[in-house]
């Protein structure tokens, strides 16, 4: 087994984002290169009603990534992101967190093995299928290191050289779910 899906979980109060930019021709979950001119630092706000602890990554429409976790992430070896610098502003303490990035995951694999996994709806027609439990065919993957699942695209799969430097790096709250654990 080499592949996981990737979680950020833990974090207890966390806090969640209110607003994020607005960028014309994303789009960001969609596994492809962005078709726009990204303007830099990205903004995105908290929400003041539900203060709390900063996460390493959230995702959102776009993915936004503590710095830390980018670098851990590229050096596992991965070279299929865009990365742009963002702010992350708390309105509650007036405080601006420079040290995240919206990343952008170039590849977006149709991995799911879908008669060893157990689906929440067997609509396979769907945009974007639910999970009870996700069984990753790897040999469908061709090598990539980190990439958007094309049957859910919030679930973001990181091989093991992936996983293994983000422990490396001490990156906290991260979650690796194995065959079968995840369900979204």
């Amino acid at each position: 087994m080499s592949y996981y899906v990737l979680s950020c979980e833990g974090v207890y109060p966390a806090t969640t984002i209110l607003k994020e930019p607005l960028i014309p021709h994303g789009p960001w979950m969609s596994g492809k290169k962005l078709a726009t001119d990204v303007p830099v630092p990205l903004r995105f706000e908290l929400d003041p009603t539900r203060p709390g602890k900063m996460k390493a990554m959230y995702k959102t429409g776009k993915l936004l990534l503590a710095s830390s976790l980018v670098r851990a992430i590229l050096d596992a070896g991965v070279d299929n992101l865009e990365v742009f610098n963002a702010i992350v502003f708390d309105p509650s303490s007036n405080t601006e967190y420079a040290d995240y990035n919206a990343v952008n995951i170039i590849g977006a694999v149709a991995c799911a093995d879908l008669d060893k996994s157990d689906l929440m709806t067997h609509d396979v027609d769907m945009i974007s299928m639910s999970f009870n439990s996700l069984v990753i065919d790897e040999s469908k993957i061709e090598g990539l290191l980190i990439f958007r699942l094309a049957e859910a695209v919030n679930a973001i799969i990181v091989h093991e050289k992936v996983r293994d430097s983000i422990i490396k790096h001490n990156i906290p709250n991260m979650y690796f779910y194995g065959p079968g654990e995840w369900s979204g």
